[in-house]
This record gives structure tokens, C-alpha cells and sequence, in this order.
């Protein structure tokens, strides 16, 4: 704003009306002279004023009469604009419909359409839907896939029901029932499977009763008197309960049984808890007897909770039934001598999980060669140590021989106590495992600062092709010497490894951003020393150029780098920063060098040390 002047110091100019202050104008010089002070016009000065004063009310007066022409023309455009959009969309809509007439896809036969609707309801790589669920969402696509789903029965067989846990909630129990005598009917007169499951809601944690909907859906189930689910009844073949209060529901089944005297002749049972639940609770040896005595037919089972001693069991129950077991998942802490009575009573299984204790006495069972026991049938095992098991001493194997074993995964949940004694019982394993192919090796970086001491563990399952290995990025340079060290006899470590998986976890290890340029050289050397060290294996043994062109010199390598939410909620924040960045950077750099190594980064819900883990894979069997 200007001042008008040295005697008028307290005036200032006034102001321009709202929205005409940046507005360009020309005004006569008269005016515009006259507009800097408080002057009184000369009479010509006046006079020229008005008559521009009154040109310019004709000018506005023709502007005004101008714009509402214009108005006038846009709001008829608008309207018509408005109509010929609204005309559009029953054209859009019926061009669409000829497309859906003239589609190819009407042309696709219907043993290709039914591949397809296979491939979407059984594909193991889609999301975890079960298959009843993935046939309703995709008889939503079109009339020939809602035939196709419908006259399907396969699709309709395995089904698992979500059930509410609050039995406020109207029409929890109509749900789960109407489900299961709708899939049943489309299933025809397949075999069928049925898991019910406590629905995850917020009610859940308020709720401290029975499961409503699940035993609600076990009582329709058992019901003689109405013609579905007898029908369902008689057709079960697998049967599965995950809830808070397993036992409670286990122990309704079976009270109904035994009252309506009857058998089920189910081939799988599964009594589970949900993920992140601590199981506490027990089963008596009576009632594990009273389930192999009301399912004679059983070959896999799943317990949760957690059972009396094995041999307090079997002295009350009959031991046929555990000889029929191909696939068992116990909830029971085996020592060492029960472990071995579990697998001589079970010598038909296939695949089996456990959790280990350690040994009271605190040392292993030695075992002479005579007292050496081999199980013909185990392929897949699962070991899970307990927290307190040491373990320097792997005494669970000592003693036995699985010459078909080609799966094991061992989850460590505690520290070394003992290094010195670990090589001496590893160096045992090597007759132990002969036929080992994958090797998984988890929560190893529970083995604070000690890491080297599962060398001796790998030298004992020699036979290994496929190793998945967790650590910390401190334990890699003592890994990387490992893989390059040969033996006694010149021969390589883990010589016939061919697929390396190597996963880190920020567990309570300090990042050392210094040392970032040597562990990238040495993650990129691995592949490349290993490499190297087949095509040296090679040459030495001077193949001829057919069995070289057999002898398999490729590696497969991969790295990952995964965290859970209890990383945050212990504090590692900064150190977990710090390891994902670098290893964003390493994948970013592995890429553009094309070494064609992948690096995974992720976040797992579940941390690696818990049981709930191993659930998902195992799960797979049943």
C-alpha cells in the first residue's frame, strides 16, 4: 500500500473492491493523476471523468447481457451433455452383452473348462481357500463353470467350516451345518473331510464356554435320526478339530459314541489348537485308548494336546492300532528311551513330528551295535527340541538307523550347553541317515556365538543334496571356510550338496556396518567356490565325456532375509533396519551384476522358533 504523501502521512490509498485488485486496467491520464492525491478535480478534469464514467456503464450493461447468453448456452450443453451420457450406459450395456454372446470363450470345450475350474479349486500355489470355497467363488463366473462346479463332486469333498466361538451370535449353528449338508449333497457319494475350526473374531476372547458352532455341527453329525447327516456319517474319512478347547470336544465325540455304541471309520483325525494358542491341555491315557478303540481304521493322527507317558498308553490300550499309523503328530515331550518305544510301536510310519526333552540324567543312552534299531517305513521327520534340551548331544538318534529317510527338519529352541561333546555324537550320524536328501536346519541362531559347532551336525548328514540353513550374517565367514574345507580323505564337505538355502534372522546380534563389503564377497563367493570345486572333482577323476556330461556340476543358491513382529516388540528396530536395508541393497546389486543369485526379503508372521512353524508344512500330509 502507498502513502499519498509527506502531509497526509496517516492516509492511504483505498483499496480495491474484492477480485478487482489484480484485474488489468487502462484509465484516462487524468484520472490516474488525480487518483494519487486528495486534489479536487478542475471542472474539465470532472467533466471528462463522468463521460468515461458513463461509457464504461454501457460497456457492463453489454457485458452482463453477453455472459447470460453464454450462461444461458452452457447449461443447455450441460443438459444435453447430462442425456448423452445417460444414453451411453444401455449401449455400453448392450454392447457388452453381444461381446458376452460372441465371446470364445463360449467355444472353449468343456474338458478344458474343467481343467481349469481343477487347476483354481486343487492348485496347492493359490491362496489357502479350501476347495468347496474356490468352486462357490468360481461358479460366480459363468453359467458353464457353475454346471461344471456343481456336477464336480470331487470339489466338494474336503471342506473346512469356520465356527463362531460366541454363541451370541444368531445363527452360528445353522451356519456350519447348513455348510457341511450342502457340500455333502454335491459331493455325491465321495469319501469326505471335514474340518471345523474356531472362527478368529473379537468375541473369541470374551467367550469362555464350549465352541457353539463346533459342537453343535459334531452333535448334527452323530444325529441317527436325521438322513444328511447320516449320510455324511457314513462317508467321513477324515475328521478335524482346531480349537481353544480341542479336548472338551474330543471328549463330546467320543461320549457319543460310546452312547450310541458305534464306530466311525475314520482314516484321519486331527485335534488341534489354533496358531499363537498355548496348549496346555492333557489327555488321559484312557481316552487316547477310548479314540483307537471307537476308530479302529486310523492311520494318521494330529494331538495337540499334550498325552500321558507312551508307554502308560499303550499298557491300556491295544497295540495294534498304533501299528497301523503311517502319519502321527504327538503331543507328548518323548525322551530318548520313549522316542525309541514310540517308533518300534509305530514301525509303519511314514512321516512323524516330536518334541524332544532332554535326558533327565543329563548324558546319552549309548547303545551296542547289536541294540541298534532301524525303522524300514519312516520318509519325512520332524524334530522339535525342547526349551532346555542341550543340544551338544543329539542322543535322540543314537541307536537307530532310518535307511529311507529323506526329510528331516530339526528346530533348536535352546543354547549349547556342552560344544565340546556335540562332534563326538555327530560323527555317530553318518550310518544313521543314508538315503537324506533335504536337510532344514531352523532357529539355529538360538546357538548364540556357537554357530560353528553345527558343523560337526552337517558332517554327520553327509548324504545331504538340499540344505536350508538359518544364521546370523556374523556366523558367514565361518560357513563359507566350512564349505570349502575338505576332509581327511580330500573329499568335500556335504559333497553332494546341490541346492544351498541360506536364511537370516536379526536375532540379538549387533549390525556391524564395516563389515558390509566383506560378507557381500563372501555370500557371492559361495556359489562360485562350490562350482569350482565339482568341476576340480571332475577333472581329478578323469570322467569320460558321457559321465561328465551326467555328473550334475550346477548349484543352486538362494538367500533370504526374514523377520517376525516379535523382532519389533523385542527392541531390534534399529538392528532390523539396518539388516533389511543392506540386504534390499544386496538384492538390488545381486541384479544388476546378473549373478543370478535371488535374494528374498520378507516378513513372516510366525516366528521360526515356535512350534506353530512347522504346522502349515506338516499340515499338508493329512
Amino acid at each position: 500500500m502507498q502513502e499519498f504523501g509527506r502531509r497526509h502521512e496517516n492516509h492511504q490509498r483505498v483499496p480495491w473492491p474484492a477480485g478487482m485488485e489484480d484485474s488489468p486496467v487502462h484509465l484516462p491520464s487524468p484520472v490516474l493523476a488525480l487518483l494519487g492525491s486528495n486534489t479536487l478535480p478542475l471542472p474539465g478534469e470532472e467533466s471528462a471523468t463522468k463521460t468515461f464514467q458513463a461509457s464504461l456503464s454501457h460497456h457492463i450493461e453489454q457485458n452482463e447481457r453477453e455472459q447470460k447468453i453464454v450462461e444461458e448456452e452452457i447449461s443447455r450443453l450441460a443438459a444435453k451433455l447430462r442425456n448423452l451420457k445417460a444414453a451411453r450406459s444401455p449401449l455400453e450395456k448392450q454392447a457388452f452383452a453381444c461381446g458376452v454372446v460372441l465371446s470364445p470363450f463360449r467355444r472353449l470345450p468343456d474338458d478344458v473348462l474343467y481343467n481349469i475350474a481343477q487347476q483354481f479349486c486343487f492348485d496347492s500355489g493359490l491362496p489357502t481357500i479350501d476347495s468347496p470355497h474356490r468352486a462357490l467363488i468360481l461358479g460366480r463366473v459363468s453359467r458353464t463353470f457353475r454346471q461344471i462346479v456343481r456336477n464336480t463332486s470331487a470339489f466338494w469333498k474336503k471342506m473346512r467350516i469356520s465356527c463362531s466361538a460366541d454363541i451370541s451370535i444368531e445363527g452360528c449353528d445353522r451356519q456350519a451345518v447348513e455348510q457341511i449338508a450342502h457340500f455333502a449333497t454335491l459331493s455325491g457319494s465321495l469319501a469326505l473331510s471335514i474340518h471345523l475350526q474356531e472362527a478368529s473374531d473379537e468375541y473369541m476372547e470374551t467367550y469362555a464356554g464350549d465352541p457353539h458352532g463346533i459342537s453343535h455341527a459334531l452333535r448334527w453329525m452323530l444325529d441317527d435320526s436325521n438322513t444328511v447327516s447320516r449320510d455324511v456319517l457314513s462317508r467321513l474319512k477324515q475328521l478335524g478339530i482346531t480349537s481353544r478347547r480341542n479336548v472338551s470336544l474330543l471328549r463330546l465325540l467320543m461320549a457319543r459314541l460310546v452312547e450310541q455304541g458305534r464306530t466311525l471309520a475314520l482314516s484321519s483325525l486331527v485335534i488341534a489348537r489354533p496358531h499363537g494358542e498355548l496348549d496346555w491341555l492333557c489327555m488321559a491315557a484312557r481316552e487316547v485308548a477310548r479314540v483307537f478303540l471307537f476308530m479302529p481304521l486310523l492311520k494318521k493322527v494330529w494331538f495337540d494336546p499334550r498325552l500321558e507317558l507312551v508307554s502308560d498308553v499303550v499298557t491300556r490300550s491295544d497295540r495294534a492300532p498304533w501299528a497301523q499309523l503311517t502319519v502321527a503328530r504327538l503331543g507328548i515331550f518323548v525322551r530318548d528311551d520313549e522316542w525309541r518305544f514310540i517308533l518300534t510301536l509305530c514301525p509303519n510310519l511314514e512321516a512323524a513330528w516330536f518334541s524332544v526333552l532332554d535326558d533327565p540324567e543329563g548324558h546319552a543312552i549309548n547303545h551296542t551295535a547289536s541294540d541298534v534299531f532301524t525303522h524300514h517305513r519312516l520318509k519325512k521327520l520332524v524334530i522339535q527340541f525342547s526349551m532346555g534340551y542341550p543340544a551338544d548331544h543329539i542322543s535322540v538318534f543314537m541307536g537307530l538307523r532310518f535307511p529311507l529317510l529323506i526329510d528331516l527338519k530339526l528346530q533348536f529352541c535352546s543354547d549349547l550347553k556342552a560344544p565340546g561333546r556335540f562332534g563326538i555324537v555327530a560323527r555317530q550320524l553318518q550310518g544313521v541317515f543314508p538315503a537324506l536328501q533335504n536337510l532344514f536346519l531352523l532357529n539355529t541362531c538360538s546357538i548364540l556365538k556357537k554357530f560353528k559347532y553345527i558343523f560337526p551336525l552337517l558332517m554327520g548328514f553327509s548324504t545331504t543334496t538340499n540344505l536350508s540353513l538359518t544364521m546370523s550374517h556374523i556366523d558367514v565367514p565361518e560357513f563359507a571356510e566350512f564349505l570349502r574345507r575338505r576332509g581327511q580323505d580330500d573329499t568335500l564337505m556335504l559333497p553332494n550338496l546341490r541346492s544351498l538355502h541360506l536364511k537370516f534372522l536379526p536375532k540379538y546380534r549387533r549390525w556391524v556396518k564395516n563389515n558390509e563389503k566383506d560378507l557381500t564377497a563372501l555370500l557371492k563367493g559361495i556359489p562360485e567356490a562350490r562350482k569350482a570345486a565339482y568341476a576340480a572333482r571332475a577333472r581329478d577323476a578323469q570322467l569320460t565325456s558321457t559321465s561328465r556330461h551326467n555328473q550334475n556340476t550346477e548349484f543352486d543358491y538362494s538367500i533370504a532375509f526374514s523377520w517376525s513382529p516379535d523382532d519389533h516388540i523385542r527392541h531390534q528396530t534399529p538392528h532390523l533396519e539396518a539388516s533389511r536395508k543392506y540386504f534390499t541393497e544386496l538384492q538390488r546389486k545381486f541384479q544388476r551384476e546378473g549373478t543370478g543369485i535371488p535374494v528374498y526379503i520378507m516378513q513372516e508372521e510366525i516366528p521360526e522358533s515356535e512350534d506353530d512353524y512347522l504346522k502349515e508344512d506338516f499340515l499338508k500330509l493329512f
